[in-house]
């Protein structure tokens, strides 16, 4: 039997209609899977870059807990300053000596704070 033109025709229009439709449902899946590949990618590195914030952070909480809990030397000096002449002491702070060495008029907390912290209290 022979086909008709117009059948024909719309045979052929049929054909590349279902030829574009897999075309653009293989390229939407190809974008998809790239969609989700590059979401994968973001992700690992968000969490990389987090995991290495909070390693940075732990050792800085640890360097600050070393510095604020150096165990005095022979050598530095008593937490306690000389008393006032009447054998006590005075009771109002007046400064600071650091543990780098350098001495503070400073009375509260902070004192010392870019020294490595308070060696002892001056009375």
């Amino acid at each position: 039997m022979r086909k008709v033109w117009s059948e024909w025709k719309t045979e052929q229009e049929n054909k590349a209609r279902k030829q574009l439709a897999a075309e653009i449902k293989a390229k939407e899946e190809a974008a998809k899977k790239a969609a989700e590949e590059a979401a994968k990618k973001a992700a690992e590195e968000a969490a990389k870059k987090a995991a290495e914030e909070a390693a940075r952070i732990k050792a800085a909480e640890e360097a600050r807990k070393s510095q604020n809990s150096v165990t005095p030397s022979p050598s530095t000096p008593n937490t306690t300053s000389p008393d006032n002449g009447a054998g006590q002491q005075s009771g109002v702070r007046t400064g600071a000596v650091c543990n780098d060495g350098t001495s503070s008029t400073a009375t509260g907390r902070g004192a010392c704070s870019r020294h490595g912290g308070v060696r002892y209290w001056t009375y």
